[in-house]
């Protein structure tokens, strides 16, 4: 919590060296420092040398740590070797995390390390208005060690963890399109309107900026597997509701059965410190005009940590009386990124040889591969693999709360895995009844459903625990 009582100076005009880093998960832990004159100013001041290129000043960190942990510096980003490195700095104080404070103000940690001096520790924060803020307690000692009056004669290692002023998660809305930014970084656009068949949203990049979902038929990439357009990245619709399809329902496919989802209503879509968040309407609509079901969708894009989680949330009420009939495609579905693909799945005689196929899809019970996971029943499904030389994977829970969880799983080695409770007819081979489910006008279905992004394997990963914690409400 903030001291409210402080003095404040105005550091406007102060040839002060301000370093500003903020924490990303970018592979590991990293840092950026902005904007360019600050980094000159840290380079100047001689702190940069110090830190980074001083071995014995490393290794004094290490020591403290209990390990050393390198630091590397590349165009105004600093970035350790791993995010438990990370944590070891913090442990060792030469870092602070950052905490939430008031919206027109940065919170600060600095940290005094003359050389072979005594540190000193101070708790500043930094408004918009330029003005320096410390507690009226750490005042005085601040002054005694000349840090208000000549800082830029310090020989001292200043690292600042920040809490950006702006939203970590950005949303902004365009024509009939939303955008979503994580950390400053392009993470992915959900795409409505009339010009689209169902909502989706394309692509999902990992921190990396790696993107784990297909491109294809949003745009074309060399060597990636153009089967299946109506599969775009990630959607949510069934292939037969009252005998009609919204699953395969591409505008450009003939058939007098297609249904389409329009959204009607985007009632939110605002960013924010730790969560965005993009909420809408929409209408399944058949080709004779009529609306079967009203959709409300709910989806939460959290930022911080190593991985990328979206949580989703859809109910759908009848408006008609609508029966969703037993069928393989349904309901929540992502196609991978080729890369992601298993190598030699079966039906890919023509998936071209490059880029290599890497995927292999887990289910919650252990099996793998398309032989063992298609229709099976699981909590959750992960296809992991290497993209872009990155080793990197996807997973999609299912809710303990659904209906019919645990779902089934319509798994696909080219590159699809969809949740589907519709479907138990069918993938078991009609050893099991239909899985025919009816809504009478007014009735409703719920659906919730967390996709984890994350670096390394499902084990790195760990997975199970994740479902765990989802399980539990976190």
């Amino acid at each position: 919590m903030l001291i409210r009582e402080s003095a404040a100076i105005d550091v406007k005009g102060l040839r002060t060296a301000v370093v500003r880093i903020r924490r990303t998960y970018v592979q590991a832990a990293e840092f950026e420092i902005r904007p360019q004159n600050d980094l000159d100013a840290f380079q100047n001041l001689g702190s940069f040398d110090h830190f980074f290129k001083d071995p014995a000043f490393i290794d004094s960190i290490g020591n403290a740590a209990g390990t050393r942990f390198g630091a590397e510096f590349t165009a105004g980003r600093i970035t350790f070797q791993s995010e438990q490195l990370f944590d070891a700095a913090v442990e060792a104080g030469h870092l602070f995390r950052r905490h939430e404070c008031r919206e027109d103000e940065e919170s600060l940690g600095l940290q005094l390390l003359p050389r072979g001096g005594t540190k000193h520790l101070f708790h500043l924060r930094l408004s918009r208005s330029n003005k320096l803020a410390i507690p009226r307690a750490l005042f005085p000692e601040a002054v005694n060690c000349g840090l208000l009056v000549n800082m830029c004669k310090l020989p001292i290692l200043l690292v600042l963890a920040t809490l950006p002023l702006a939203a970590q998660v950005k949303i902004t809305k365009g024509n009939n399109q939303i955008s979503v930014e994580i950390d400053g970084k392009p993470y992915t656009t959900y795409f409505y309107g009339p010009d689209v068949a169902k909502p989706y949203l394309y692509p999902l990049r990992a921190p990396s900026g790696v993107s784990v979902t297909r491109s294809f038929p949003m745009a074309t990439v060399a060597g990636e597997s153009t089967d299946h357009q109506h599969q775009r990245a990630v959607w949510f619709a069934h292939s037969k509701v009252n005998g009609y399809d919204y699953w395969n329902n591409e505008f450009s496919y003939k058939g007098d059965k297609m249904g389409h989802i329009f959204v009607t209503n985007v009632s939110k879509a605002e960013g924010g410190a730790k969560t965005g968040e993009i909420d809408n309407t929409a209408e399944w609509k058949q080709m004779d005009g009529k609306v079967v079901l009203i959709e409300d969708r709910k989806m939460i894009f959290h930022a911080g940590g190593p991985n990328r989680v979206i949580d989703f949330d859809f109910t759908l009420t009848a408006k008609e009386e609508a029966t969703f009939e037993d069928e393989k495609d349904g309901v929540f579905g992502i196609r991978v990124a080729s890369e992601l693909e298993e190598e030699n799945a079966p039906g890919t005689k023509t998936q071209p040889k490059e880029p290599l196929r890497t995927g292999i899809m887990t289910c919650a019970d252990g099996k793998q591969k398309e032989a063992a996971c298609w229709g099976t029943r699981a909590d959750w499904m992960d296809y992991s693999g290497t993209v872009a030389g990155e080793k990197v994977g996807i997973a999609i829970m299912d809710h303990p709360e659904n209906p019919g969880h645990p779902t089934y799983w319509h798994a696909r080695g080219y590159g699809l895995f969809a949740a589907n409770i519709f479907g138990r007819n069918a993938f078991t081979n009609k050893k099991e009844p239909l899985g025919n489910l009816t809504l009478k006008p007014g009735e409703k279905l719920h659906f919730r459903y967390r996709v984890v992004i994350h670096p390394g394997t499902l084990a790195d990963a760990k997975i199970a625990d994740l479902y765990k914690a989802y399980s539990a409400g976190k």
